[in-house]
């Protein structure tokens, strides 16, 4: 059942309950007051008649003679009393403690047994019963002074009351029925008006799970339930982030494995070609040498590849310790050995310039970093390296006036195995795993790789170490690398 239907019923439920019970409680109390005031009145014409007869037989009775109390005396008492048999005559009977009838002018459609009934009452009881379609008040009380006990037992027609009550009755339900129809239309209405913004919801979140993840869901109720609907969209955003994340690492891992297999593919090739030619044993002693001399390079290749992927991975899964080094010694080392760069290095670092590092991968990035640097032909053949101190840390940066990065790859060059020129970065013996490994080496030591760039102009790359005993303010990686300058 849905929630707009629930809303519904229980607002009918419970407006159905209070028609009812209102309506109930409006008839139950018109009926008693009308019966109330019927009783009193019937009462009071009671107690005159018994009184009356009282008095009748008081006047005509002799004290030693019970001819009186015989049926023709009751009559004739009786018959002074209310006169000629008339429409709104009284209905009366005169019986004996025993119950005797001594003198009756009840209908026919009072039973008896309902006499002997208001004659158990008491003077101070009434009874009701229904008999024929109709509805009698009954009442008796014994009349004093008389030699033997003798009882007047007087009834009314009371079924107006109880036409009226039943005609009360059917007013009710009419007009509860009427008002719960009205009541109904409107609940319907506004029950579809209050769940208004769970629909929404409901076609939010059945899009987000067929995979739309820019759905949102437009919930302006003011209430509650719009700050569900805000909920609801803050938790798409970061679903629809992870979602992007997730696929931006598949495609990442896809590139890696394709690259990968890549470049295994190039030395493997050229090993399996050598090494069958050397076992067919054919070849001239100036061939074996020259493809023994290739076989010799490709397994250098491999071993340095995979050098390199050990260290990517060791970082990735548990960082390294950090000590007190020297920034100095970690360029000059760095420099020692590149023996035969392409290009003149300058270094520009304060000689008391220490930080929290670890050197052998410090010295390896700087390497990987001068490396790509002097790769990227700089026009004035020079590649800087410098040291510019903050207030609470060094940054180390690296920069030439090579031909740059294009601004749509810079997003890429830190992924494993990714080369702007592939080609060149081959025949130069990259396999496009030194950018990935710098930036594992900066995250081992609490920062980032930054990287600036323009094609044509040059490229520009720092990271920041902090100073030993001082913490890295958050924030200022981006002013520091811009100091350095």
């Amino acid at each position: 059942m849905k929630f707009a239907v629930k809303i519904a019923a229980a607002t009918m439920a419970l407006l159905c309950v209070t028609l009812g019970a209102g309506g109930a409680h409006s008839v139950r109390q018109n009926f008693a007051a009308a019966r109330s005031a019927a009783l009193n009145s019937c009462a009071a014409e009671h107690r005159n008649l018994c009184f009356s007869m009282e008095t009748a037989l008081a006047d005509g009775r002799d004290a030693q003679s019970a001819a009186l109390l015989a049926s023709p005396a009751i009559a004739a008492a009786a018959q002074e009393l209310t006169g000629p048999v008339r429409e709104n005559a009284p209905m009366l009977a005169a019986l004996t403690q025993e119950g005797s009838v001594l003198w009756a002018t009840l209908p026919v459609q009072v039973p008896y047994a309902e006499v002997r009934r208001a004659m158990d009452a008491g003077e101070t009881g009434a009874v009701y019963c229904r008999a024929d379609g109709r509805y009698w008040l009954l009442m008796a009380t014994p009349l004093q002074g008389q030699a033997r006990p003798l009882w007047l037992a007087q009834a009314w027609d009371v079924s107006h009351l109880f036409t009226e009550r039943d005609r009360q009755v059917r007013q009710q339900l009419l007009l509860s029925a009427a008002a719960l129809a009205a009541a109904g239309a409107a609940a319907a209405a506004v029950s579809v008006w209050l769940t208004r913004p769970l629909r929404a919801l409901d076609e939010a979140a059945r899009a987000l799970a067929a995979g739309d993840g820019h759905v949102r869901a437009q919930v302006a109720s003011g209430d509650e339930l719009e700050s569900l609907g805000e909920s609801f969209n803050r938790m798409a955003d970061a679903i629809g982030g992870q979602m992007e994340a997730l696929r931006a690492e598949s495609a990442r891992q896809k590139r890696f494995v394709a690259a990968f297999s890549h470049e295994l593919k190039t030395p493997m090739t050229t090993l399996l070609g050598y090494a069958s030619m050397l076992r067919q044993g054919q070849l001239a002693p100036q061939a074996q040498q020259t493809a023994a001399g290739h076989l010799y390079r490709e397994a250098a290749r491999l071993e340095a590849l995979s050098g390199q992927l050990l260290r990517l991975m060791g970082l990735e899964a548990g960082g390294c310790a950090l000590e007190e080094t020297s920034l100095p010694a970690v360029l000059h080392a760095a420099a020692d050995s590149l023996p035969d760069l392409p290009a003149q290095l300058c270094l520009a670092c304060p000689r008391d310039a220490r930080a929290l590092a670890n050197a052998p991968l410090l010295i390896d990035l700087v390497r990987n970093l001068v490396l790509n640097a002097a790769a990227a032909s700089p026009c004035d053949g020079k590649v800087r390296v410098g040291c510019t101190e903050e207030s609470a840390a060094w940054t180390l940066w690296v920069e030439d006036k090579g031909r740059g990065i294009p601004a749509e790859a810079l997003a890429h060059v830190t992924e494993p195995f990714y080369r702007v020129d592939a080609g060149r970065a081959r025949s130069a013996g990259g396999a496009g795993l030194g950018l990935a490994l710098c930036r594992q080496i900066a995250q081992a030591h609490g920062s980032e790789l930054h990287i600036e760039s323009r094609a044509g102009c040059g490229t520009r790359v720092w990271l920041t170490l902090k100073k030993p005993g001082a913490g890295t303010p958050e924030g200022e990686e981006t002013a520091r690398g811009e100091a350095g300058a």
